[in-house]
């Protein structure tokens, strides 16, 4: 019945399902706290300075699903090629050169 017994005095309880995600990564950070992730919950990984998600960008929202599985993979900070990307402020006669998280 909805108390929880059945009719041969045994219970049961009921328990949310967590998802299982990365509380940290790899340059970046996280809103996670406590090591749980429930149903219904978000995280939101914010990649440093100089890296990004390559699926979404600086920042993340990864949300705990019904099912137990989070709506994404953990994100993956990568560096950003400012060089390339022309996102750089080096004078136009001037050499860029990319470095892990910066340029020069």
């Amino acid at each position: 019945d909805s108390s929880g017994d059945f009719s041969d005095g045994s219970s049961f309880q009921c328990y949310p399902r967590n998802c299982s995600s990365e509380s940290t990564i790899a340059n970046g950070m996280t809103n996670l706290t406590g090591g749980q992730f429930s149903v219904n919950q978000t995280i939101n990984y914010t990649c440093h300075d100089g890296y990004h998600d390559v699926v979404s960008g600086r920042v993340s929202i990864v949300k705990c699903g019904v099912n137990g599985e989070p709506s994404r993979l953990t994100p993956s900070c990568v560096d950003i090629d400012e060089c390339a990307s022309r996102s750089h402020t080096c004078p136009e006669q001037a050499s860029c050169s990319n470095t892990i998280g910066s340029y020069n």
